[in-house]
């Protein structure tokens, strides 16, 4: 239940991030950024609706909202995998070349345009520790949606199970 109320209020979180940082996106981004965040808003609305699915099914314990919230949380995982490797990708593609020239061209300062280069290796140095932690939480998410989802269905067949004993023997 936890897991679905988190990927909820992430969901809808994330997408109101996402719709400000469109609103306030740099003419000079191309279109594969607008892309992205495009991408990004979409996957946290079916994120956010689908949570709302887990949490009924999880509230509810029903077998079929929780099979129907698995699959959505395991296409997200995937997705957050994927945009990682963009990230890692874009980020150390050119050395941080690019990077660091728009955030010299961003300011005036001397000292700032001098902590460029440090500022481009802290970030990446950062990155990876966290991507990598955040697909971890992620897959135990997922892992204990699917164990929940099993558990569901064993119980689901067990009661069946009952319902037709009773009904040849009575």
């Amino acid at each position: 239940m936890a897991i679905s109320t988190i990927s909820l209020l992430a969901g809808f979180a994330l997408l109101v991030v996402s719709g400000y940082s469109l609103s306030h996106i740099s003419s000079d981004a191309g279109w594969y950024q607008r892309f992205l965040l495009w991408l990004h808003i979409i996957m946290y609305i079916f994120l956010g609706t689908f949570g709302v699915v887990g949490l009924a099914g999880a509230i509810k314990q029903r077998f079929k909202l929780i099979a129907a919230f698995y699959p959505v949380l395991l296409t997200d995982l995937t997705f957050h995998i994927s945009m990682g490797i963009i990230t890692l990708r874009d980020l150390f593609s050119d050395g941080g070349r690019i990077a660091i020239s728009k955030c010299v061209k961003a300011t005036t300062d001397q000292a700032i345009k001098d902590r460029c280069p440090n500022e481009i290796a802290r970030r990446k140095k950062m990155t990876i520790p966290f991507l990598i932690v955040f697909w971890i939480i992620h897959a135990y998410g997922v892992f204990v949606v699917y164990q929940y989802q099993k558990q569901l269905k064993r119980r689901d067949n067990k009661e069946e199970g009952q319902f037709l004993n009773s009904d040849i023997v009575g």
